[in-house]
């Protein structure tokens, strides 16, 4: 078992730990982080909608370097701040099918942090200057919405000819 502790990025609160198998996946990691926390997103107006299939996590290590626990940037995350540094480690996602010995093995065990845990309720899934999968991710949605508005005009112009008749073929 390894135990790893996470911070929610945009979440006022202290980091909490998880313990995984070496062996367990990311995808395992996100169900023992929302088994964590789904307590806490439940009784939050502003998280109440979040599922764990909806959490994206982020190693917080930079250049092989761990973010430590009493960082400042830790320190300003517990009041829900959201500082340049942790901004910086959100620029790529875990990958699901990844296992957490080969990210994990080497990491150091006392006043670490090993995951920052983004949800799409925390501020920071608004924060347009992230260079993330948030912001890819919800610029991928609008462009999907606004193309299915144009398939929507095309089609009803397509089948409600001047005189009200089908064109279609």
């Amino acid at each position: 078992m390894v135990k790893l502790f996470c911070a929610i990025v945009g979440a006022a609160g202290s980091a909490f730990s998880v313990r995984v198998d070496e062996s367990d996946s990311v995808d395992d990691l996100k169900k023992a982080i929302w088994e964590e926390i789904k307590e806490m997103f439940i009784h939050d107006d502003k998280f109440r909608s979040v599922v764990a299939s909806r959490l994206q996590l982020f190693l917080a290590k930079k250049d092989g370097a761990w973010l430590k626990s009493k960082d400042p940037a830790v320190i300003a995350m517990r009041s829900g701040g959201v500082p340049e540094k942790v901004k910086a480690l959100l620029d790529v996602e875990m990958d699901p099918a990844d296992e957490i010995g080969d990210l994990f093995g080497d990491a150091p065990t006392k006043r670490t942090i090993h995951v920052l845990v983004v949800s799409d309720g925390s501020n920071v899934a608004k924060d347009s200057s992230l260079p993330s999968a948030i912001t890819h991710s919800e610029n991928r949605r609008k462009r999907w919405r606004e193309l299915n508005e144009i398939l929507d005009k095309n089609k009803k112009a397509k089948t409600n000819g001047v005189d009200g008749s089908s064109t279609g073929t």
